[in-house]
């Protein structure tokens, strides 16, 4: 399909409705049965999603006290900040605030036959959902305690700092106020990922006594739910919201999913021979996978030139929404519509270029010594990073020394 068929007027106008109606219904939700303190974003797609509403809560603070205080309370951590609208008064900090926005790479479109043709890539991308819902399970614990648990020790202390040489980032993650209560917006294509990560978050409220480790999910769902409803994955994400713990949000296409970093503000790295080389990895005499990835913020030209070009059309196509069906605005919502889809139009020219873009990270910000070997990207720009032996087993060996509980057994046999 064209990008232009692709960016039509009724897809951008229905991709900034859905910025409108989760607006309208996070507050709603956290006001009448689940009392969030902490909203996850754990897609590279739901994140325009998330901005689009920001822009949209600005608007909506007219109809009461709820959306005002949602609106006042949020904040966002510091990776996420640098991609808020400029003109939004949401806070760039979450100490003090009771809805904190957290970014959680949960990214598993991988292809690791790609590095290692024996591995069934399914099992994969199930093991690093699980992986990253246990991180986000030791976030329910203080910072002191957070610390030392392994799932976040190895993505701070192995991910962030020892392979990406990003401390700052790591810090922020360690003193993030801890959860009480959590939801998530996420995007959903065949409902696959959704399945994953809400069934990784029931195994872990059973196995914690936990319930609060179950979210309230938002799910934006492409197509208008054709894809969902023909897969396996509908009864369970049905169910879910039959019993009130999912919301879903329709529309004819997600114009931002699978088209590039460039339309999602956000490039995601995935490590793979780190990945394979952690199957060997016990920890309490159980498999203790480490679902090795990370996401960075785009550059700032001219790929968040592009990603800035898309967001404000969607900021005008909420605003013109608004006007239209609310009656909120200034009155040229249509003729400042009309501007921004002429500059995205030109954007468009060179799209195919900035969609493509994927180096989240290149051997130069890499530590010294490790070597990247026949680095890949799939079909959505993920890049895929694969080590050497010698740099894998160097890896694997400062989670071993980090942790102090998790025990390595290395065999050459899932590495290069």
């Amino acid at each position: 399909m064209s990008l232009e068929r692709i960016f039509s007027d009724e897809n951008i106008l229905a991709y900034s409705q859905a910025c409108i109606d989760l607006c309208e219904r996070l507050p709603v939700v956290r006001s009448t049965k689940h009392d969030f303190d902490t909203l996850v974003i754990p897609s590279r797609g739901a994140v325009p999603f998330f901005l689009g509403l920001v822009h949209a809560s600005d608007k909506l603070r007219v109809f009461g006290y709820d959306f005002e205080k949602f609106y006042r309370e949020m904040g966002v951590d510091d990776m996420l900040a640098p991609l808020l609208p400029n003109d939004t008064k949401v806070s760039k900090k979450v100490n003090g605030k009771e809805v904190r926005v957290l970014l959680a790479p949960f990214t598993a479109d991988l292809n690791i036959p790609k590095f290692d043709r024996e591995a069934d890539n399914d099992e994969y991308t199930a093991d690093t959902r699980r992986y990253w819902a246990n991180v986000m399970a030791s976030f329910f614990k203080e910072s002191k305690d957070r610390i030392e648990d392994p799932y976040f020790k190895t993505f701070t202390e192995t991910i962030l700092k020892d392979i990406e040489h990003r401390k700052r980032v790591a810090e922020q993650y360690m003193i993030f106020p801890s959860i009480g209560k959590f939801a998530m917006i996420d995007t959903v294509i065949s409902g696959r990922a959704s399945n994953d990560i809400l069934r990784s978050f029931d195994d872990l409220a059973k196995t914690h006594n936990n319930p609060n480790l179950k979210p309230f999910g938002f799910l934006v769902v492409d197509e208008n739910g054709t894809k969902l409803e023909k897969k396996k994955f509908r009864p369970y994400l049905r169910t879910k919201e039959a019993r009130g713990q999912v919301e879903m949000f329709t529309i004819p296409r997600i114009v931002s999913e699978d088209e590039g970093a460039a339309l999602e503000g956000v490039v995601a790295s995935i490590y793979p021979s780190v990945m394979c080389a952690s199957r060997d990895l016990v920890l309490d005499g159980k498999p203790f996978f480490v679902g090795a990835g990370s996401w960075h913020i785009l550059p700032k030209n001219p790929y968040m030139d592009a990603f800035r070009s898309f967001m404000n059309l969607i900021y005008a196509g909420i605003d013109l929404k608004l006007q239209r069906d609310y009656d909120i605005g200034r009155g040229d919502e249509e003729s400042r519509y009309a501007k921004r889809r002429q500059e995205f139009g030109e954007t468009l020219e060179s799209m195919r270029d900035l969609l493509s873009y994927n180096a989240a990270v290149t051997s130069r910000d890499l530590k010294i010594g490790y070597k990247p070997v026949d680095d890949y990207s799939t079909g959505s720009f993920v890049m895929h990073l694969p080590f050497n032996r010698e740099s894998t087993n160097a890896i694997i060996n400062n989670i071993c020394s980090a942790t102090g509980a998790i025990r390595a057994n290395l065999t050459p046999s899932n590495q290069q």
